[in-house]
């Protein structure tokens, strides 16, 4: 329910990029009926009004929204604000709106990011010289963006994750917002901190190790166990050399909405922190290898182990 800054994240994406046309966008939108909608509110800010609700523009040809600049690259998949789950949940289905393209950019929808970010993108991902490197750090506030960029005096420090702590459950998770700097890198460095609000790697990552669908009601504490599936599948997490995205930590929305607002339910975050735990061969979980072949497509990965991550 983040329509008014999911439309200026868009907006920042084509307008930034050195290469708009090969941009498409993904967007998975929970909201209310009477919400702002992502796509109407990007439009709005190129100067085209009207309304389209969730149709495309073969089912519903508006004029106005003709003209409004890569419209046909950007997809939509809706969900009514009292079906949703969490953002672990909405994060799987992005999977669904991927097509054919080669690289993937995960990002939340209040984000920024520098100019010719998929450039800058795709030469950190280049510099790793590794087919399944994912590139990958806790993005800075977006007040700071200007300290970041070329001139600033936080031009040449990036975030990086360093360690993991146990929550209140018993769950590992990474020490956030951020917890340590790199500084003059050169090269992106290897790490092992995986961070949801920027995500750049080859797309067939969503793929081989996709969001689990099954663990509603998850905030934040399922960026530790993605890690490990990444890690067991053989892919390798680099800190960038530079900060391309930056994220709006504010609260609420602009629209007055809680971004931990959702429906809850306690008996479904009990199930996904026991499938956590199950995952991770920890205590609380199903202690057997059936229970952690049930995870499937949703378990580890067998090109590195656990025991070595």
């Amino acid at each position: 329910r983040d329509g008014s800054r999911c439309g200026d994240t868009l907006y920042r994406l084509f307008h930034e990029a050195k290469e708009p046309h090969k941009v498409f966008v993904g967007v998975v939108e929970q909201n209310a009926v009477t919400d702002k909608r992502c796509v109407v509110e990007y439009c709005r800010k190129n100067g085209v009004e009207g309304y389209m609700g969730h149709k495309t523009r073969k089912q519903d040809p508006t004029p106005q929204f003709q003209k409004c600049p890569h419209y046909d690259q950007i997809r939509v998949l809706a969900v009514a604000d009292l079906a949703a789950k969490g953002p672990t949940n909405a994060r799987a289905l992005q999977r669904k709106l991927i097509g054919n393209e080669e690289f993937c950019l995960q990002l939340d929808s209040h984000s920024d990011v520098i100019q010719h970010w998929d450039v800058s993108s795709k030469r950190e991902w280049n510099m790793a010289n590794n087919e399944y490197a994912v590139i990958s750090t806790t993005p800075p506030d977006a007040s700071e963006k200007g300290l970041y960029e070329p001139g600033g005096e936080k031009h040449l420090k990036v975030n990086r994750l360093c360690h993991v702590k146990f929550n209140a459950v018993g769950l590992p998770m990474y020490d956030k917002p951020k917890d340590g700097i790199a500084e003059n890198l050169r090269t992106p460095l290897l790490s092992h901190g995986w961070n949801a609000g920027f995500s750049f790697h080859k797309c067939h990552l969503e793929e081989a190790a996709p969001y689990d669908y099954f663990l509603p009601q998850i905030f934040d504490i399922e960026e530790f166990p993605r890690m490990a599936r990444l890690w067991t599948r053989g892919y390798d997490v680099y800190t960038p050399t530079h900060h391309i995205v930056f994220h709006d930590w504010k609260g609420k929305s602009e629209d007055g909405h809680d971004p931990m607002g959702w429906p809850k339910s306690d008996m479904e975050r009990q199930g996904s922190i026991k499938r956590i735990k199950t995952l991770l061969e920890l205590g609380g979980g199903e202690d057997s290898k059936g229970g952690r072949a049930n995870l499937g497509l949703f378990g580890l990965g067998k090109r590195r182990t656990l025991k070595q991550f």
